[in-house]
């Protein structure tokens, strides 16, 4: 947990524990796949 953690700056969320973590945990990585889909060129 302490990759994604510093890597989507989750450290800074104020809900503690995995099951109120999971949806935001969620939310970010996916956005953060969206974004390097993106970023690759064709």
């Amino acid at each position: 947990m302490s990759r994604p953690k510093h890597q989507m700056n989750l450290a800074h969320l104020r809900i503690r524990g995995m099951p109120t973590m999971r949806y935001p945990v969620n939310l970010r990585g996916l956005g953060l796949k969206i974004r390097r889909c993106a970023a690759v060129r064709f």
